[in-house]
Formats: structure tokens, sequence, C-alpha cells
């Protein structure tokens, strides 16, 4: 079972990396690969940036046995990570430490960026995400009563949405003919 364990780690990591050209497309270019973070002796966690025309990644490598919860890391920009790859995965026998959800940028600077993004590091593996800029994106926050405690919680939509979801909001309470 772990040798074909293994043997799909390897191909899908080969499928992974034809599949993704800022991994290989600008090799021979200074501007393909950014370190984000390469100065944390007392962590070993190296960060960089793989960009290509079509596709923005960050890698994120841990080299110790140690995960990290929270750790935050500088983004260029303002938008959503995704992450597509990650070695720690139970199916290549790691732990399972994984980011499932988006993750969001936050308008905090960090190493020497305006924004930046928490997410869970897995030990002694690597982590893909990919970017995607924010594209005039709209935060709704709506207060909820759930049980006897409010929470809040927010929801993403493009502008074009919100106004088609706006217009037709308005429309509704100002029409006098229900169905």
């Amino acid at each position: 079972e772990s040798h074909e364990k293994l043997q799909r780690y390897i191909a899908e990591l080969n499928n992974f990396y034809l599949a993704h050209p800022a991994l290989w497309q600008r090799d021979a270019t200074d501007e393909s690969l950014c370190f984000i973070e390469k100065n944390t002796l007392d962590q070993s966690v190296l960060v960089f940036r793989r960009s290509a025309k079509s596709e923005e990644l960050v890698v994120v490598v841990n080299l110790t046995s140690t995960a990290y919860e929270n750790y935050r890391i500088g983004a260029h920009g303002e938008g959503i990570f995704k992450e597509i790859f990650n070695s720690d995965e139970i199916n290549y026998y790691g732990s399972g430490v994984t980011n499932i959800e988006e993750i969001v940028t936050q308008a905090i600077e960090y190493h020497g960026y305006k924004h930046s993004f928490v997410m869970r590091v897995p030990p002694l593996a690597v982590s893909v995400l990919s970017f995607e800029k924010s594209k005039n994106k709209i935060i709704v926050a709506e207060n909820m009563l759930y049980g006897e405690s409010d929470y809040f919680f927010e929801k993403y939509f493009d502008l074009e949405s919100w106004a088609k979801m706006y217009l037709l909001q308005q429309y509704t309470m100002n029409s006098d003919s229900y169905y």
C-alpha cells in the first residue's frame, strides 16, 4: 500500500508540475522567482512566488517537523489564495495539515508587503497556493442569530453580481405583485 501511495504521489506531482506553467515557463528569467520569506532560521520555512503570464503561485516549504497553525505571509496584492497542492495530504502518507478553505488576504503589512494572509503550514512538507487578484470584490458582513449568540460571517461578491442582487432586491421591495 505504501508503495502505491508513493507511486501516486510521484505521478500526481509530475502532472501538477506540467499543468502549472509558473513552475517552469520562465525558469531562465529573474522575474519567475521572488522570495517572500527566506530568513527564518528559527522556523526553517521558505516562502517564494513563482509566476507566469497565466498564473501566480506561492510555494511554502517547511523543513521542520513542526506544523504552524497561524503562519502569516506577506502578499503583494489583495486577493484570494487556494491551496492546490500539499505534500502533507493523508493520501501521500502525510499528517493531513491542509488548507481546505480559501485564504483571503488582509490589509496587514508583513514581509514588506501591504497585504498578508494566514495559513496552516504542514510539517516537513510543501504547500502550493494559487493566487487570484480581487476584481472589484465587495465584502458584505451579515449579522445572524444562531441560538443565543450573534456571529458575523462574510460573503464575497464581484461588483456585477452585487449590482444584480441589489437591483433585484429593490425591484422586489417596490413591486406590488408577488407570485
